[in-house]
């Protein structure tokens, strides 16, 4: 089953549903409505659980910046889906684990 399919079977559960299937499934991130009310806090869930879920997150909200230092607090790896032109870019780095085996290749990246 693809997560499009996973999602649509997950709208009828409760908001404690919702965030469960995106920890199972944290890319469905892609398919969840942007202008939902809890769009913050089911993308928090969903780029803490899996950073590459940071690349659904559109770029533009307010609240951007807090997604992008979550997943990459998480998965440094995330920082690659940090559009570099943002005002706040390197502010991200600064959340990567420096005992992680890959910070110097996140770093060269950044």
């Amino acid at each position: 089953m693809n997560d499009e399919d996973f999602y649509a079977q997950t709208l009828l559960l409760d908001p404690v549903g919702k965030w469960a299937s995106l920890r199972a499934r944290p890319n469905m991130l892609e398919y969840v409505p942007k202008d939902r009310s809890d769009y913050d806090e089911l993308a928090r869930v969903a780029v803490a659980e899996e950073g590459r879920a940071l690349m659904y997150v559109p770029n533009d909200r307010l609240d951007y910046g807090t997604l992008a230092r979550i997943a990459v607090r998480g998965h440094g790896e995330a920082l690659m889906y940090v559009p570099t032109d943002r005002d706040d870019y390197g502010e991200a780095l600064m959340y990567v684990p420096t005992d992680r085996d890959d910070y110097g290749e996140i770093a060269r990246i950044a």
